[in-house]
């Protein structure tokens, strides 16, 4: 029976000794999900302004000639009102 007591108390710390392992290890691959998380979205900023700024440099060219046009515009009225006032 003393013996049956000592194996089962063996058991038990080596149980329990593996337990403890298996949440350490539970544990540490939370911890690097939560890191490959926190990479994933600073890695999903710095490409939502990446395409912002994109999309504004793509937008400077269309104001130029939306500059253009309007000057273009503006001399022809202008000349235009010059003329018929000669």
């Amino acid at each position: 029976m003393e013996q049956t007591v000592d194996t089962l108390s063996i058991r038990q710390d080596k149980t329990e000794k593996d337990i403890c392992e298996i949440f350490e290890k539970v544990n540490a691959g939370a911890i690097a999900t939560a890191r490959a998380d926190e990479k994933q979205n600073g890695i999903l900023t710095t490409l939502g302004e990446i395409k912002d700024g994109l999309n504004r440099i793509q937008q400077i060219p269309a104001k130029r000639w939306e500059n253009i046009v309007g000057y273009i515009l503006f001399a022809a009225i202008g000349g235009a009102i010059s003329y018929f006032i000669k």
